[in-house]
């Protein structure tokens, strides 16, 4: 799991997903009920263990009128050291980046359309 703010334009809408392919070893932990879900590691006390089925394949953001826009506060969950896919969605404007997760760096490969 790793932290990773979300910040969207003034009265902008972005979808942000997971490739259909990646859905078992990635998801998005933006949503209350990402939260909630995760379990407790059984006969362990302590923070609760965040799982990739926990999460979110596909989540949609729209941002307040407010001249900052508006912010999330979420989590990437992934079950490994890996290179993580996600598209990124506004309108007609598509873009694909790469987050290194446990991996040093991802080779950068970024698409519109």
């Amino acid at each position: 799991m790793r932290k990773i703010p979300l910040v969207v334009a003034r009265g902008a809408r972005v979808r942000i997903a997971v490739p259909q392919e990646d859905r078992e070893h990635v998801s998005l932990g933006y949503t209350r009920s990402a939260k909630r879900n995760a379990r407790l590691t059984p006969g362990r006390p302590g923070p609760r263990r965040l799982r990739v089925a926990d999460g979110d394949p596909t989540l949609d953001f729209q941002a307040c009128d407010e001249p900052a826009g508006s912010w999330w506060s979420g989590s990437v969950y992934v079950d490994g050291p890996r290179c993580v896919r996600l598209a990124l969605i506004e309108g007609t404007r598509r873009e694909a980046v790469r987050l290194p997760f446990g991996k040093g760096t991802c080779r950068s490969r970024s698409s519109r359309g």
